[in-house]
């Protein structure tokens, strides 16, 4: 799976629907004082259907960094059973949200932003809605996209008096065959 941010394929929606938290001095015990975005990200895969989000917690001043990656899913537990199988890790922890460690480390910030995220999830469903309507907005995008076609060679083949394939108008046997 490969995840693309939300806000590249519909950057019209960024200055309305971005999330992000300001955290004042001594607001929080492990994140610092700064401006928190909550960047969504959704898989690039066509026809893929995993109902979860990659949410990447981000400062971008005084530099860009990376304070924490979750993954969020919103759908029931048998959902994610039926579609990852049953023997899938990711099946324990969905629903809900969780560090992705293969992104980010699991330390004392990265699990107090996740907490942030819960609380957020649990207490404002305008956005856990969001996040919904955001994923499916981008499966339509990458479903309807036109995918490239694999280039196929013509199983038939060009006899010495036929028109050349290269496109001259010229015999296969004065042109390409040699």
């Amino acid at each position: 799976m490969k995840f693309a941010c939300f806000f590249d394929r519909f950057p019209d929606l960024i200055d309305s629907e971005f999330r992000n938290i300001f955290a004042m001095e001594g607001m929080y015990k492990h994140i610092p004082e700064g401006n928190y975005g909550f960047v969504e990200l959704f898989c690039d895969t066509p026809d893929c259907d995993c109902r979860t989000a990659m949410i990447h917690i981000m400062t971008v001043e005084p530099v860009v960094k990376l304070w924490a990656a979750l993954r969020y899913g919103w759908e029931p537990r048998k959902f994610y059973r039926d579609w990852m199988g049953e023997k899938n890790e990711l099946t324990e922890q969905l629903p809900g949200a969780f560090i992705d460690t293969m992104v980010s480390p699991n330390n004392l910030a990265a699990q107090e932003f996740l907490s942030v995220f819960t609380n957020m999830i649990q207490n404002d469903k305008q956005y856990a809605n969001r996040i919904e309507t955001h994923y499916q907005m981008y499966r339509d995008a990458i479903d309807n996209e036109e995918q490239p076609q694999p280039y196929r060679l013509s199983s038939e083949k060009t006899g010495r008096n036929d028109p050349c394939p290269c496109g001259s108008g010229v015999k296969h046997k004065k042109c390409c065959l040699n």
